[in-house]
């Protein structure tokens, strides 16, 4: 839990645990004071950021590369800017010694401090931008010291190829959007309201001057965005460094508008170029990182060097990239360098360096990710992976590989398909096994652990078809909600508690919350109405409208999901911020989210059902909590980056176009320096990389195989997703041809009855000073149940003959006629409807008649309102006070047997 003025990541909960920064705790956020400290928990952000990219990349090591200025017209001269010959002449030399901290001494003179570093690609301008950034906060850390609270600067490196910039977009607001994206954890973002302070913090600092935004990669930039962002920059006037690629910048800035008129060049920034690595330096840098019993090997290629200086060995490893591949290639390996003595150009040699880096870093033992299975990740395998990222990125339009935007490469309608699908099964499994096992239990306790066993077994086949209807329902709901959630992904979230104030969030939050229920609700009405006519159909919809609405609402407006949005927990919290962690802590979040939804959901509709239509039994109440708790938890899943990543993971990797495991071999390729890491995104280490795996992946063939694949997954998710439909549609019209009353037969049937003591009974009942028979039926059959499609065939109402029903006030199932029903069968006893003692069992030796009933009935000690199944033996007989208060004699012809529990029985209703 986060403490102080650090915040732990939030979704957008309305009861919450926190400890917000100084914003929250009532402070002006406008004051200096409050400004400052906040431009200090962002230094530190930043700096712990650089400092791991700089460890992880062995910046340390990094090559002395010297600047120029360039001779043509791509920028003001140093002259121009200071008017004075005397200050050119110290940028010169500053330049040439390649030493950084000199040349931020001279940055530091400038009068707007801005400047632009140009350089070929790979030239290393984004290792020098983060060395860049870490002198200036030493430099910062030194001013506060000796200013006291004075305004100082925090350099912020800014990747401008990802985050596109709109062209209506001010540079104020894109810079605090970047800022909350990257070091969203120095602004305690919590949630989507705690999103919205960030980012009007992120702009206070900007606006006040407490941001440097070092503005890395304008060549990455769309090509008709890059002399806007530089007249941008010139309309807003704020000190800044921009890196970009030579040519691309001289384009920028050179070019003309539709209207005639030339780009502007920034104004007021010198322009240095990095110039290529001096060959010594070269030599030096490879044999310092080789093996000295493998440092002989270099001697034919430091001896080209040396020899043709203008040749295409020096052409090529003349930037520090391609020096950095070479050192990774040959250096710590036995592989002979001398192999690129056999290359024509350049342009050969530098393909060959970028093809041989992957089979160099993954040549090596296994992968850290499968450490467990032994398996090891071979390098053509882990290039065909990379070829897929980067080809998806192309596909997104991003260089960022942030793991939670992947699910913009899955249709909508496989997020909802697939949401449904898990909704549903997780429903039908929920209520089938609840009751299955809830009966297993209750019937243990009588018949042991067999008889438990196989209660809950039978109670599972007979419920099913229920189970799979209430599962489609929630199915459905999730699917929806799953497909409208996939239109717009959220971002990671963590987990926290916050206290949220105000009736119109709390009220949007009851709204859509209802939404869904009701849908839900209006979904089980339509399945019961097709079952059992529009009369079942009209009276299950208002039902469902009373529990699931009000259950979902609250679980919404109680939680912590509505209002999930891309945050960070706090540093203190954990110190690895590597994208997994986040990937880590929305998952935590997601799983407390839909399992405190599901409970709240589940919960609140099993207490209304229980309140509202009172049932006899566990099912109904059972049902109601796991289909609304199931469904409502998945629906809510789709509302958190973990969910629909791993749906996106699943769909890509059963495409063949990422691993299964895709964030550890993230992490992996990220350990192995294949990418680099900006805030909680990951990136190819250079666009070269990404670029020749375009280049060299087989275009051609791919969508043909992908096609293919994406053909046979179609039809695999729409047959899967038939087959509950299928499944209840059988059982729909197995329940319409089976559909019955309880099996009873006229009176006369008693007449062939050879049971001496029922004779008694029958003969009695034509006495004179007796009452008259109400009602007398033979051979009635019961089964127990728990389903609402055969409820009818557990219950007799002896008043009437009829099934008639339980205790719940609300029927749900075949009509059926009837009063209070005096004997329900279950699976290890019977038990009246009323629950109140109404059952006396009589001795085999005594004859019975209506006022022995009666006398029995008086003795109130011996009534009791149920009887186990095993206590119950052929030709026992029951004197039963039905609910109308008749005296009833019901004979038992066939006791329930544990293999099949079916109740043969025979009574007498005298009227009373």
């Amino acid at each position: 839990m986060a403490q102080g003025e650090n915040a732990t990541a939030n979704t957008g909960t309305l009861i919450n645990v926190n400890v917000r920064g100084p914003e929250w705790r009532g402070r002006d956020p406008h004051s200096p004071d409050y400004l400052d400290e906040s431009s200090d928990r962002l230094a530190e952000v930043v700096e712990e950021q650089l400092r791991q990219q700089k460890k992880h990349h062995g910046l340390h090591d990094q090559l002395l590369v010297p600047f120029s200025i360039p001779d043509r017209p791509v920028g003001h001269s140093i002259e121009e800017i200071f008017d004075s010959d005397a200050v050119g002449v110290s940028w010169a030399a500053a330049c040439s010694s390649g030493q950084l901290d000199k040349v931020i001494q001279e940055f530091e003179r400038l009068p707007k401090r801005r400047l632009v570093i140009v350089g070929a690609a790979g030239a290393g301008k984004t290792g020098v931008v983060i060395n860049f950034a870490l002198l200036l906060l030493d430099g910062r850390s030194t001013k506060r010291e000796t200013a006291g609270r004075k305004k100082v600067a925090v350099p912020v490196v800014l990747p401008l190829g990802s985050g596109a910039m709109d062209h209506n977009e001010s540079l104020d607001h894109w810079i605090a959007l970047r800022l909350v994206d990257l070091y969203g954890e120095a602004f305690g973002v919590t949630g989507r309201m705690g999103r919205k302070r960030a980012i009007r913090l992120a702009l206070r600092l900007v606006r006040t001057g407490r941001v440097l935004p070092i503005l890395d990669g304008l060549d990455e930039c769309a090509e008709p965005l890059q002399p806007m962002v530089v007249a941008k920059l010139n309309a807003d006037g704020r000190p800044v460094v921009l890196t970009c690629r030579m040519p691309e910048y001289e384009k920028a800035v050179t070019g003309e508008w539709e209207d005639g008129t030339d780009y502007p060049v920034l104004h007021g920034a010198p322009v240095l170029e990095l110039q290529s690595v001096p060959v010594e330096e070269v030599q030096k840098h490879l044999g310092r990182a080789t093996h000295p019993k493998y440092l002989p090997k270099w001697d034919q290629v430091f001896a080209r060097l040396q020899e043709d200086p203008f040749g295409p060995l020096v052409e090529a490893l003349s930037t520090p990239l391609m020096v950095w591949l070479a050192r990774i290639i040959y250096a710590h390996r036995k592989n002979d360098p001398s192999e690129l003595l056999d290359f024509a150009d350049c342009r050969s040699i530098e393909g060959h360096l970028l093809d041989q880096f992957i089979p160099a870093v993954y040549s090596d033992g296994p992968l850290s990710q499968f450490p467990q299975r032994g398996r090891s990740m071979k390098d053509k395998k882990a290039e065909h992976w990379l070829t897929s990222l980067a080809q998806l990125q192309q596909r997104l339009k991003t260089r960022d590989l942030a793991w939670w935007e992947l699910a913009k490469a899955t249709p909508p309608y496989v997020t909802g398909l697939l949401s449904g699908i898990v909704g549903c099964l997780l429903a039908t499994l929920g209520v089938t096994l609840a009751i299955g096992i809830s009966n297993g239990v209750e019937a243990g306790r009588a018949l042991g652990p067999a008889g438990g066993i196989e209660a809950g077994v039978w109670a599972v086949g007979n419920i099913v078809g229920v189970g799979i209807g209430l599962g489609i329902v929630a199915g459905i709901v999730a699917a929806v909600i799953g497909w409208f959630a996939a239109k717009n992904p959220p971002s990671p979230s963590a987990l926290m508690i916050q206290v949220q104030r105000g009736f119109k969030p709390s009220l949007r939050r009851l709204f859509d919350g209802a939404l869904p229920g009701l849908l839900g609700a209006l979904l089980f009405g339509a399945a019961v109405w097709l079952l059992y006519g529009i009369k079942a159909g009209v009276l299950a919809t208002l039902v469902a409208c009373a529990v699931a609405p009000t259950s979902t609402a609250v679980a919404w407006l109680t939680n912590t999901i509505a209002d999930a949005r891309r945050t960070k927990s706090s540093r203190r919290a954990t110190h690895d911020t590597r994208p997994s962690s986040a990937f880590d802590r929305d998952r935590k979040a997601a799983l407390w989210n839909m399992l405190m939804v599901g409970v709240i959901a589940g919960g609140l509709a099993a207490g209304i059902v229980e309140v509202l239509i009172r049932p006899t039994d566990l099912p109904p109440v059972l049902a109601a909590g796991f289909t609304t708790g199931v469904g409502f938890a998945v629906a809510a899943g789709t509302r958190m980056a973990w969910v629909h990543f791993l749906i996106a993971q699943a769909w890509l990797a059963a495409h063949g176009e990422t691993p299964w495991r895709l964030m550890d071999f993230l992490d992996d390729a990220y350990d192995k320096n294949v990418l680099r890491q900006f805030g909680d995104r990951y990136q190819f280490r250079h666009t070269l990389h990404q670029d020749r795996l375009l280049e060299r992946s087989e275009e051609p063939d791919l969508p043909t195989t992908h096609s293919r694949r994406r053909r046979k997954l179609r039809g695999a998710l729409i047959v899967v997703t038939l087959i509950p439909f299928a499944s209840f549609g059988l059982w729909a019209v197995y329940l319409q041809s089976t559909k019955r009353d309880t099996e009873c037969y006229p009176s006369v049937a008693l007449q062939t009855r050879t049971d001496p003591h029922f004779r008694v009974t029958v003969s009695s009942a034509h006495s004179a000073s007796q009452p008259a028979i109400l009602l007398q039926r033979a051979n009635c059959v019961l089964r127990p149940s728990t389903s609402p499609s055969n409820n009818y065939q557990d219950k007799v109402d002896l008043d009437s003959g009829h099934p008639g029903h339980g205790k719940t006030k609300v029927q749900i199932g075949h009509r059926r006629d009837g009063g209070l029903a005096e004997i329900i069968l279950e699976r290890h006893k019977i038990l009246t409807a009323s629950g109140s003692p109404a059952y006396v069992k009589i001795d085999h030796g005594l004859a019975m008649d209506y006022y022995a009933c009666r006398s029995a009935l008086q003795a109130t000690a011996e009534r009791v309102n149920g009887i186990r199944n095993d206590e119950l033996q052929k030709g026992d007989r029951l004197c039963v006070e039905t609910s109308q208060k008749n005296i009833a004699l019901v004979y038992i012809i066939e006791p329930p047997e544990r293999a099949s529990p079916r109740l043969l029985i025979t009574f007498t209703v005298w009227d009373s």
